[in-house]
């Protein structure tokens, strides 16, 4: 593992893990919590600063919003990346879907690639021919 990968999948996926990495490293160190006694939704980054979390013009009744963005905080994502990467690699394969028939294992790696890639379905990068039907 470790070495280049050959499909373009696992090549897009790689590289998002990647530039979530990067961000998470650049990030305030966790962990994050949220402080649900507080008379306004605070999510405590770090070593205690606190941010506020709402909706522009919304009197937010729950703080889910923040404890979702403490739930992604630096540790978290780089633990993500970190089990993510090795998964794609092991489900890189040469597999040509034009070529002569592979074994089933091959055909379920790629389909494994298409399941994660959805996770960034958003990024310009993505292939909408990689959508799972």
């Amino acid at each position: 593992m470790g070495g280049e990968v050959t499909d373009p999948i696992a090549a897009f996926i790689l590289a998002r893990v990647a530039d979530e990495e990067r961000d998470a490293r650049a990030a305030t160190d966790g962990p994050w919590h949220t402080k649900p006694d507080a008379d306004e939704h605070l999510l405590v980054v770090g070593d205690g600063v606190g941010i506020v979390v709402g909706r522009d013009g919304d009197s937010v009744t729950e703080d889910g919003d923040a404890r979702h963005i403490a739930r992604q905080d630096p540790p978290s994502t780089l633990s993500r990346c970190t089990a993510l990467r090795p998964l794609v690699e092991l489900c890189d394969t040469e597999h040509d879907p034009t070529g002569p028939p592979v074994p089933m294992d091959c055909i379920g790696q790629a389909e494994v690639l298409r399941h994660l890639a959805a996770i960034w379905r958003d990024h310009e990068d993505y292939d909408p021919s990689w959508a799972v039907a």
